[in-house]
């Protein structure tokens, strides 16, 4: 797993977090983002940062 590719949206996570607690972006536009920075890892899985948690969701391909 590229464990760099996680790390750099965990980060890009938290300034979207801290912009939509200060108000700067709305819910949808954090929602828009976050679909934006989903991860695909080497065997084709996909994952997703929860905006409310901050947690890693895999996509199973039928849900996350």
């Amino acid at each position: 797993m590229d464990e760099k590719k996680f790390r750099e949206t965990e980060k890009k996570y938290k300034d979207l977090k801290d912009k939509h607690e200060g108000g700067e972006i709305s819910t949808d536009q954090m929602k828009a983002e976050l679909k934006r920075l989903m991860v695909q890892d080497e065997t084709g899985t996909y994952w997703m940062l929860g905006g409310k948690t901050g947690k890693w969701y895999r996509h199973d391909g039928g849900q996350w």
